[in-house]
């Protein structure tokens, strides 16, 4: 599928986020992607699946076009404006910023975040003129203080 990210094993490749998440779970438990209790674990895979459902896989509709130079597509953008919102209105229920996405203990959910919601905010700034930020201004912090981290500086400077 010309997934990114993929991760390659001396078994072999692994693409999908939480499969490669998992893995490293498995093969390096410390320091931990997951917080420690059942419920937690649970409350950060499901802003990492929310992240991914709802406003990246919404704003892929309009990628290509974006990023590319692809042809817009009027129906695509309007599509855009009313379903990418939507995801980061309903991520308010999700999220608490305390100081990371899902509560004190930076998780796969701020990496998934951090990873999902700037794409989401260039297509649509891009396509539709629509800050997908203001939609959850405390947002902007909390991204923020993810890309103070040495590995957030590391992947800037690996793209650049």
């Amino acid at each position: 599928m010309g997934k990114v990210p993929v991760l390659e094993t001396p078994d072999g490749s692994l693409a999908e986020t939480m499969t490669i998440v998992a893995y490293l779970e498995d093969i390096q438990p410390e320091p931990g992607l997951l917080p420690g209790t059942p419920f937690e674990r649970a409350r950060a895979q499901q802003i990492a699946l929310h992240c991914i459902n709802y406003p990246d896989t919404a704003s892929r509709l309009g990628l290509n076009a974006a990023a590319f130079g692809a042809p817009e597509d009027e129906a695509v953008n309007a599509a855009l404006a009313k379903t990418v919102p939507r995801g980061m209105q309903s991520l308010r229920q999700l999220a608490v910023f305390e100081p990371w996405i899902g509560g004190n203990t930076f998780t796969l959910a701020d990496i998934v975040a951090a990873n999902t919601i700037p794409l989401a905010s260039m297509v649509l700034k891009k396509l539709c003129d629509i800050d997908l930020m203001a939609e959850l201004p405390e947002a902007q912090d909390w991204l923020n203080l993810v890309n103070e981290r040495d590995s957030a500086k590391q992947i800037a400077a690996d793209r650049a």
